[in-house]
């Protein structure tokens, strides 16, 4: 899917905060060791124009798109990190639900789209403003349509297996978009045992088949 490849390598990971200077040092470490060309990072408790100074000082092969939630800044923060030689040039409009959703839409030859959709979703479940505040974004923005085709990742704070309701999954699901995320593969767990999947990555059918990596090389 880029010029020279035939995929883009995505990751998503909750950072629990990355104000202090050697986490983020951490978490820019770990995507040039990936390599990834798409990173979602959740909670980040992080000012995007802090995030954004960080970011551009420190390194020069990716580009970095940040919220956060100004009431509540502890408990929110998603940034989505793209690699510059793959998809810099592709990108052209973003939108967020501060704090919560953030983005980036990027347009390639042949009129194709494609969005890549950052969530954290909110840990306390009676939460139901933030969380359909999500749903409507997803909603209104994630259509599936003929050359459109979506990317979503993040920390959901939801596990199907565990959780009796789980409202953004199905939401995604009844978009058509598919798991990439391995069942049962935990993402979280705590000090009395308890393990739960909260961190999922979803994309529309076309990108999981293979159908857009061969459109992207016939284009470019």
């Amino acid at each position: 899917m880029t010029d020279k490849t035939t995929n883009w390598k995505i990751g998503t990971l909750n950072v629990k905060g990355i104000n202090k200077d050697e986490k983020f040092d951490d978490m820019l470490d770990w995507i040039n060791q990936e390599r990834l060309d798409i990173t979602i990072v959740t909670e980040t408790k992080l000012h995007p124009s802090n995030a954004y100074h960080n970011f551009t000082s420190k390194n020069k092969k990716y580009i970095s798109y940040w919220t956060i939630d100004p009431n509540h800044t502890k408990g929110s923060g998603v940034g989505i990190i793209i690699n510059k030689n793959t998809l810099r040039k592709h990108t052209y409009s973003r939108s967020d639900v501060p704090g919560r959703l953030s983005q980036v839409r990027l347009k390639f030859k042949g009129k194709i789209t494609i969005t890549i959709t950052g969530v954290y979703g909110p840990a306390d479940k009676s939460d139901k403003k933030t969380k359909d505040a999500i749903i409507r974004h997803i909603k209104n923005h994630i259509k599936n349509k003929q050359n459109c085709y979506h990317i979503i990742a993040g920390d959901l704070n939801e596990d199907p297996e565990n959780h009796p309701t789980h409202a953004i999954i199905d939401t995604i699901l009844s978009i058509g978009l598919c798991k990439l995320t391995t069942d049962n593969a935990h993402t979280w767990s705590n000090s009395n045992g308890i393990e739960r999947q909260l961190d999922h990555i979803f994309v529309s059918e076309g990108l999981a088949a293979g159908e857009f990596m061969t459109d992207i090389i016939d284009l470019h």
